[in-house]
């Protein structure tokens, strides 16, 4: 096996920092990981529409997943999102219409907090 992350795993990464890129936005962030429906995120903030968020490495949709985004956005009140990582560093997101998409905003992905280790108590002392 050659070194370097898995598709899978890159893919995850990437719904992780899409996640921490909206939360430092100021959006409460839900993950739906492993639920293999349209949007992987759900990021929703006081006096916005609801965003149901599909991360996409190379920010391409198929035919069908860009239709299952779109289709439930519409039943949901939400807007339709594809998150893309164009650059280091930053995630482009994009609102779904039709055929085309519209830039929205280009986010920073803050780095990540150094946090106990699960296997850690808030005080430090280990436990089993």
């Amino acid at each position: 096996m050659t070194g370097g992350a898995s598709p899978a795993r890159r893919g995850i990464a990437f719904e992780r920092d899409t996640r921490r890129a909206l939360e430092h936005a100021g959006y409460f962030v839900v993950r739906a990981a492993g639920s293999h429906g349209p949007a992987d995120l759900v990021a929703l903030r006081r006096d916005h529409v609801p965003y149901l968020v599909s991360c996409k490495l190379d920010g391409y949709l198929t035919p069908d997943e860009r239709l299952g985004l779109l289709e439930t956005a519409f039943i949901a009140g939400g807007w339709p999102i594809l998150a893309a990582k164009e650059k280091r560093g930053r995630v482009s997101l994009y609102a779904l219409h039709g055929n085309g998409k519209q830039p929205m905003y280009e986010l920073p992905i803050p780095k990540r907090a150094n946090h106990a280790r699960e296997s850690e108590t808030v005080d430090g002392a280990r436990t089993q």
